[in-house]
């Protein structure tokens, strides 16, 4: 698979074999997260934040926080890896 977006070249005869689309999903997750964490928040009155965590097994946590504006849009403000 070829990812210009990403930066993931194609090599010949690629398919979807699982390492493909895991790096599909991690290049396609890490250019959606930078987006995010580059958006400008100071236009949003932000009324609430929200903050959770994830354990993703014994020793990695993710710890995510949404801001939801009076509309009720909600803005992802950021992810983090916990301890």
């Amino acid at each position: 698979m070829r990812l210009p977006e990403a930066g993931v070249s194609a090599a010949a005869g690629s398919g979807l074999s699982k390492s493909a689309v895991s790096r599909r999903f991690k290049a396609l997750t890490e250019a959606r997260l930078a987006e995010w964490m580059a958006t400008d928040l100071s236009q949003h009155d932000l009324l609430v934040i929200q903050i959770d965590g994830l354990h993703l097994d014994d020793s990695l946590l993710m710890i995510g926080a949404v801001g939801v504006d009076a509309e009720g849009n909600k803005h992802p403000l950021g992810v983090v890896e916990g301890a």
